[in-house]
């Protein structure tokens, strides 16, 4: 199986290595290794950033097989540190076992989650096949979010889909529940004025 990997050349002190889904760990050392000889210069610290096609979530063992073989990848090529992050919109149970797996192991992990909207029927038609709620997807961020402080939402906005003021009340109401910090693809700043108003301690990135 081929593993879709690519390095991002612009990453402050850190290399970023962005990776789809997967479960052969052979092929990711493989690719790992071709993208590596195609650059020469290097930092010593390292993010495997899952967030390509597909969602690590559906199946998570590549993550695992690629965390227990760190070693082989710090000692191969020199990386002092490697962290890992992934972004999903579609946190489900299996996010359980990985959360078991990175406390075990005292993995540095950070998740984004991408919320389209909080409203369900809009939600179910761009992700019609997720059969987790809004809610519960938050109820299991949350969990590892109590624990890490290392979750962000990611809201992405739509013109004229999940940009109102009904959106923003809704969203409002979830992050009263869940303190999960909140980052907008696009300034927004009546959204951000408003989630102040209606969630003062919640912290926004922007």
């Amino acid at each position: 199986m081929v593993i879709d990997m690519k390095m991002d050349l612009v990453s402050g002190e850190y290399d970023i290595i962005h990776v789809s889904s997967g479960n052969d760990i052979n092929s990711f050392k493989n690719d790992f290794e071709d993208t590596m000889s195609r650059f020469k210069f290097r930092r010593d610290k390292l993010i495997i950033s899952f967030d390509g096609k597909g969602d690590i979530l559906l199946n998570i063992e590549l993550f695992k097989k690629i965390y227990l073989e760190e070693n082989y990848f710090k000692n191969k090529y020199n990386y002092r540190k490697i962290c890992y992050s992934i972004t999903t919109s579609i946190p489900n149970k299996n996010i359980l076992d990985l959360f078991d797996f990175v406390f075990k192991y005292n993995i540095e992990l950070n998740i984004n989650y991408i919320l389209c909207s909080p409203i369900e029927y809009i939600r179910k038609e761009y992700f019609p096949n997720n059969k987790v709620s809004v809610c519960e997807a938050l109820d299991y961020l949350n969990h590892f979010n109590k624990k890490t402080s290392s979750v962000i939402i990611n809201y992405n906005f739509m013109d004229g889909i999940n940009d109102s003021q009904r959106d923003l009340i809704r969203l409002c109401e979830l992050l009263n529940d869940y303190t999960i910090p909140i980052k907008f693809t696009i300034k927004n700043d009546v959204w951000i004025n408003g989630i102040h108003s209606l969630v003062p301690n919640l912290k926004i990135i922007v």
